[in-house]
């Protein structure tokens, strides 16, 4: 989490740097190793949770995800601060392209895991989380509802971001550029804090597992 912050802020200071007309080489180049690793890391935890999903319990499965939906706020911010540098080249467009794809494709598949528990009222449960088709479902707490909901909205909020995010990668057009930018960050940056709070309050280092 520490280091997601670090490119959130780092992203912030690049599209500032933007805005005022002056150099960032520097901190671009700091920023594009920070904005590789959050998408690799995105992809590759939620490779491990889906492979290791025979074992994970939902609760360490929800958390995996939660850690996947910080790294791809993360690199959605990175992206509106490097996106002129994708531009100029079409191969690393389109290879985050794909990467982006795969990230969302991940995604989806756990968010619909994650959907099945609390749909079933499993989230509590020490069965792996595999196991969500094949049992009956338990009592659902009071509150199963509006996490029901929840999932929902950051499944289809995910899509509706990829949709975005890839019209802003290839788009050539400059109209907006700056607006975009600007509410992109701050939504991102708040998607991204979010996580990172939901992550903290049920990490069981801070005593609330």
């Amino acid at each position: 989490m520490i280091t997601a912050g670090l490119a959130i802020i780092l992203s912030a200071s690049v599209i500032l740097a933007d805005f005022r007309g002056r150099e960032s080489t520097t901190r671009r180049k700091l920023l594009n190793g920070y904005s590789d690793s959050q998408i690799m890391q995105g992809i590759g935890i939620q490779s491990v949770g889906l492979a290791k999903m025979n074992s994970l319990v939902p609760y360490h499965f929800f958390l995996i995800w939660m850690l996947s939906l910080l790294s791809m706020a993360t690199h959605n911010a990175t992206l509106l601060a490097l996106v002129r540098d994708y531009r100029r080249d079409w191969v690393l467009r389109w290879m985050r392209q794909l990467l982006m794809f795969v990230n969302l494709a991940l995604s989806t598949v756990s968010g619909v895991f994650v959907l099945q528990t609390v749909a079933k009222g499993l989230d509590k449960s020490t069965l792996p989380v595999a196991c969500v088709w094949k049992v009956d479902g338990e009592k659902s707490p009071s509150n199963a509802g509006l996490s029901y909901v929840g999932t929902i909205a950051a499944m289809a909020g995910n899509v509706i971001i990829f949709v975005l995010a890839t019209w802003y990668l290839h788009s050539r057009k400059q109209k907006l550029y700056r607006i975009v930018q600007i509410v992109g960050w701050i939504l991102m940056a708040a998607v991204a804090i979010g996580a990172a709070i939901r992550i903290i309050l049920l990490s069981q280092a801070f005593g609330h597992p």
